[in-house]
């Protein structure tokens, strides 16, 4: 089975907000480019998440990884990852 990424309920606010700000600022094409990219990333991040730097001292498990304006956070699960926040 293929390693998938679960989006959190803190994380899916998130991107409420991401999308909506994106809306404001740069119109609907952008808005779900920038999504797709963001998701692209999680998919790939569930795949090889050694890449992502460990956050230990915060939280046991948490890594964290950059896309473009954004810092994904997560925890390795059984399935692949949780995603559990986006930041700027």
């Amino acid at each position: 089975m293929k390693p998938i990424y679960k989006f959190s309920e803190q994380a899916q606010q998130d991107l409420t907000h991401i999308v909506d700000y994106t809306l404001k600022t740069w119109w609907q094409d952008q808005a779900h480019s920038y999504i797709d990219g963001l998701e692209a990333r999680a998919k790939s991040l569930a795949q090889t998440l050694q890449i992502a730097k460990l956050y230990p001292d915060i939280h046991e498990g948490l890594r964290c990884f950059p896309y473009e304006s954004h810092l994904l956070y997560f925890i390795e699960a059984t399935h692949g990852i949780n995603h559990c926040a986006s930041t700027s």
